[in-house]
């Protein structure tokens, strides 16, 4: 299945947005330790200099930073408040029809990528560009979705003070072409990286996407934007997403929440307002998919917070739960009947060797439902994205089977939820 042209993509694809309230917060990223099979070391500071396909041949002797995960040890929201901001996204366009010849329409979900060169894993991609740093089935998945989505963990900026914080991620704004490069059709700025080089930082990296028509969700120039959802009409089927940060839980705002007449990021440091907006979402939309930064990093297991908010965000009427930040692949379970993939963890985000994914939902516009949801084997290696297969493709099925007996993993990765 091919990709359907920018302007039949952007232009032809409703987006509306509706008034909600989420602020979200997250702790320091990076690479997990030690995590699953396939995890990376996070000893590996290995960095790409090459412009075509990674091999261990082109990575660069030259060695950049690397980002080492810090695994939690106390509560989620013990830690300093970080600094945050935002600004609106206005795309809107006609009614969609589905690309597939029978008739269904698929939204890919990824993990976290970095283009920051100070980093392996950003060094690599804007150097490499996206046929450098994914397989070519790994393409054509991202290409070939009807709706791809990923998380844009860092700011597109060269302005902007760096926020006082272990890691502060930025990029050249003219590398927001490889968003398109890769599929992108929609990216989540609610994380903890978006706010990285403060206000400036925040606004220039709106405008940027605006600029490059890469539509986003959680985070703009007040919270009315940040909590605003994405909604897509299929057929006269509406799917809403939603996206929020939800590391942070106190009594007062993150200095990167988004607050009215404030830029900042949907951070949901009071459960209710990631609530409020999922009410708001499915209230307007056959379908509501809530994308959510949270939980423990290096943790292969939900913490009692994402327990909490997933069966929150479920009762408020999501119909599907992705989340990212834990930084490694994550249990695959249910709030009651809503399916919740915890976390994708990193896509292309850190130097070494670890296992991700994507998922595929496929939706029936016609019958206004998900007909299948299918978790798609991924490697990262020497800072590029393989698609697994044979052996090597079962023993990672196998891995999320044994994290996730709530559901059933086929062999070929779709779940379903006995």
């Amino acid at each position: 299945m091919s990709k359907h042209p920018v302007s039949y993509r952007i232009g032809r694809i409703c987006r509306l947005f509706a008034t909600a309230g989420i602020c979200l917060h997250l702790a320091a990223c990076g690479t997990p330790s030690g995590a699953s099979a396939g995890a990376a070391s996070s000893s590996e500071p290995a960095a790409s200099s090459g412009t075509s396909a990674a091999s261990a041949a082109e990575t660069s002797a030259e060695a950049l930073p690397v980002i080492t995960v810090v695994t939690d040890t106390v509560e989620d929201g013990d830690g300093p408040a970080e600094e945050n901001t935002a600004e609106k996204n206005t795309t809107e366009g006609n009614s969609t029809e589905p690309s597939a010849p029978d008739g269904t329409f698929t939204i890919t979900f990824a993990g976290d990528i970095l283009m920051d060169p100070g980093y392996a894993a950003g060094d690599a991609l804007t150097k490499r560009g996206a046929g450098g740093c994914f397989d070519e089935e790994a393409l054509s998945i991202m290409q070939g979705a009807d709706l791809f989505v990923v998380n844009n963990e860092f700011a597109y900026t060269s302005r902007g003070a760096a926020v006082s914080k272990q890691y502060n991620f930025r990029s050249d704004p003219k590398n927001a072409q490889i968003l398109k490069d890769m599929g992108a059709d929609l990216v989540t700025l609610g994380n903890n990286h978006t706010y990285d080089y403060g206000e400036e930082g925040l606004l220039d990296t709106l405008d940027t996407l605006k600029t490059a028509g890469v539509p986003y969700i959680g985070a703009g120039k007040d919270l009315e934007e940040a909590s605003s959802p994405a909604v897509y009409t299929i057929s006269g089927f509406r799917i809403s997403l939603v996206n929020a940060e939800t590391i942070l839980f106190n009594s007062n705002p993150p200095a990167q929440c988004a607050l009215e007449g404030k830029p900042g990021t949907f951070d949901c440091y009071r459960p209710e307002m990631l609530f409020e907006a999922v009410r708001k979402a499915k209230a307007e939309s056959d379908y509501c998919i809530t994308v959510l930064h949270w939980g423990s990093e290096g943790k292969s297991t939900p913490n009692e917070k994402q327990l909490m908010l997933s069966r929150g965000a479920a009762e408020a009427g999501a119909d599907l739960i992705i989340g990212g930040h834990p930084h490694v692949l994550q249990t695959i379970g249910r709030a009651g009947a809503v399916p919740v993939v915890y976390s994708l963890g990193n896509y292309l985000f850190h130097s070494g060797t670890y296992d991700t994914g994507v998922i595929q939902a496929v939706f029936r516009p016609s019958d206004k439902r998900l007909e299948s949801l299918r978790f798609v084997p991924m490697q990262c290696r020497n800072m590029k994205v393989f698609t697994l297969s044979g052996s090597e493709k079962e023993r990672l099925l196998k891995y999320m089977r044994s994290l996730s007996p709530e559901v059933k993993i086929d062999e070929d990765g779709i779940i379903t939820l006995p």
